[in-house]
């Protein structure tokens, strides 16, 4: 009995359980093209989850050729079809943005730009899924190639849908990005709100998984430090280093806020607090990197510096 393969290769790729992920995959296609024919719907649904696969992998070029050849077998008419095509269209569009040759930019704008459409025609423009399809080319165009200009119209128009009905984690990833193209074109005024909107929503999911707000604490924390708030940027990424280390040991992100949380201080004129806090970040960073770690060396320079004697710091 035929299953579709893609929730499981889907979950496994969640887990970074990436072989297993490739196995199931590779098995499901060639099963489905045995018993079905290579163009059939269940063959095409084999294929994406192999393309899935293969680009969680770090193998886009194999990804594409699999999506590609999926893409093809579905691309009648047919809601069925479309909705599986649509998503194959989105791991199209992240696989030629992956391989970064001189023409995956085109095509994965293109495969982009053809899912919106779609899902806009078949769903209506104010569904979640275009929100979200309205996010992720935004983020291509922002992150992959620096068009903030084309990015900030389409995340702005995302939000609005995401707010009206949106996966709450969709909408929180739709406000950052949102927040980092008006931060990079200097309008943190406008950027605030909505780093404040994405604590807010981490807060009212933090009792499953409490170590998810630290990084949207530490996100705000950033913003209202680099706007001169220091006290405020102070509590958010004491609360945010003390998340991330509810397991007990240090991770990359709390030594990371207790670096930031330093930087504070010291921007404070709070040496001594300063000090203490990039000693601590220091030992933990030789502990999870091993003594010759490059952001090591860093730490070991701004503890120099901020021990010198008043007027010697920066001699």
């Amino acid at each position: 009995m035929w299953t579709d393969p893609l929730p499981e290769v889907r979950a496994r790729i969640a887990s970074r359980e990436l072989e297993t992920a490739l196995g199931l995959a590779r098995a499901a296609a060639a099963t489905a093209e045995a018993e079905f024919g290579a163009k059939h719907d269940n063959t095409a649904l084999a294929r994406i989850a192999l393309g899935e696969a293969y680009l969680a992998s770090g193998r886009p070029a194999e990804a594409i050729n699999e999506l590609q050849h999926a893409i093809k077998t579905l691309s009648r008419e047919g809601a069925l079809a479309r909705v599986a095509m649509t998503e194959a269209l989105d791991a199209l569009g992240l696989a030629h943005g992956a391989r970064g040759g001189p023409r995956d930019a085109r095509d994965a704008e293109k495969a982009f730009c053809r899912a919106i459409e779609y899902r806009e025609r078949d769903l209506g423009e104010d569904h979640p899924a275009v929100g979200i399809a309205l996010t992720r080319l935004a983020r291509f165009y922002s992150e992959g190639h620096f068009e903030d200009a084309r990015a900030e119209p389409l995340l702005r128009r995302a939000v609005g849908i995401l707010r009206r009905g949106g996966p709450s984690e969709e909408l929180a990833g739709a406000l950052e990005s949102y927040a980092q193209v008006l931060m990079d074109r200097g309008a943190d005024d406008e950027a605030e709100p909505l780093l404040q909107e994405c604590v807010t929503l981490a807060r009212a999911e933090s009792a499953a998984q409490p170590s998810a707000l630290a990084e949207p604490l530490h996100a705000l924390a950033t913003l209202l430090a680099r706007r001169g708030r220091f006290v405020q940027a102070e509590t958010l990424l004491a609360e945010a280093m003390t998340l991330a280390t509810e397991g007990g040991e240090p991770t990359q992100a709390s030594v990371r806020y207790e670096t930031d949380l330093a930087d504070v201080y010291r921007q404070m004129n709070e040496p001594d607090k300063a000090l203490a806090h990039y000693r601590h970040a220091l030992e933990e960073r030789r502990e999870l990197e091993g003594p010759d770690s490059v952001d090591a060396a860093e730490l070991a320079t701004r503890i120099d510096e901020l021990s010198r004697p008043r007027g010697h710091q920066f001699g």
